[in-house]
């Protein structure tokens, strides 16, 4: 798996949990936890179709920017998933953790070593799929800063999307402020 973070950031240590680059054989663990998570809510997995960012966990993959597992107590307990899904934009996926860690700061913090693999590839935006009633994960969006954006269509198995914005140079490195209209058109690159 290719990260493009500092080496000397991972594994990161917090209180109670580490988290790391994951593997292949966290795959298992974090299969399990995300169904749960997605039973919870009504929704049934979908690791070959959907999910399959998750499903593939630890594998090579040329559009893997980060893929990162927390570890308490010996066991995975949660996982992400950042993918490139068009020019300087990414897509955070397979977002779970284990009922049982939450509320212990994992997800803050596993989300943000995601954004900052992100920053280090050079994306300029992050999006993310989710269900309004996973109102946690939607508060954990919106205090982090990500805004609302568009609802997806159907087919995408969530009903909101979340945005944020890495501080950014232009594409072409120029480092100006973008012109008027200039910032739609790098969205619709």
């Amino acid at each position: 798996m290719r990260v493009l973070t500092r080496p000397s950031n991972f594994p990161l240590q917090r209180t109670g949990f580490v988290i790391r680059r994951a593997v292949v054989g966290d795959r298992e663990a974090a299969l399990r936890i995300a169904a749960a998570g997605m039973r919870e809510f009504g929704l049934e997995p979908d690791f070959h179709g959907l999910d399959a960012d998750l499903g593939l966990l630890g594998e090579e993959r040329p559009d893997v920017v980060a893929e990162f597992v927390a570890v308490a107590e010996n066991a995975v307990c949660w996982s992400v998933v950042l993918t490139v899904k068009a020019d300087a934009i990414g897509k955070l996926s397979g977002l779970y953790v284990n009922p049982v860690h939450r509320g212990q700061g994992v997800g803050r913090t596993l989300l943000k070593a995601a954004v900052d693999a992100g920053r280090s590839r050079g994306l300029a935006r992050l999006y993310l799929e989710t269900w309004g009633k996973m109102a946690t994960a939607v508060r954990l969006y919106g205090s982090s800063g990500w805004v609302r954006g568009e609802d997806p269509p159907a087919s995408s198995g969530a009903d909101r999307s979340y945005w944020l914005e890495l501080a950014r140079l232009t594409p072409r490195s120029t480092g100006r402020a973008p012109r008027a209209g200039q910032r739609e058109r790098w969205a619709a690159e």
